[in-house]
């Protein structure tokens, strides 16, 4: 059975400033933890599980990243 690539989708509605948080290259991992290119790693402060499997991760400047269900890989996968 091959994987499924997760669907990553931000709401940067509430985002602070207005703008996208987190820059080109980034990758969130499982448990919502994001990783930018040059290094930096945001948990999220609240997570929520929707009983279906997909999870939306909260962050301290007001984001949001919802992911599908599906598994998210060991490497991370992009935030687009």
């Amino acid at each position: 059975m091959g994987s499924v690539k997760p669907n990553i989708r931000t709401n940067t509605t509430l985002n602070i400033g207005g703008i996208v948080t987190y820059p080109y290259g980034s990758r969130v991992y499982n448990g919502g933890t994001v990783q930018t290119p040059n290094g930096q790693v945001i948990p999220p402060a609240v997570t929520i599980n929707h009983g279906n499997g997909s999870m939306s991760y909260y962050y301290p400047d007001g984001s949001r990243i919802d992911t599908n269900g599906s598994t998210i890989p060991p490497v991370g996968t992009f935030i687009k």
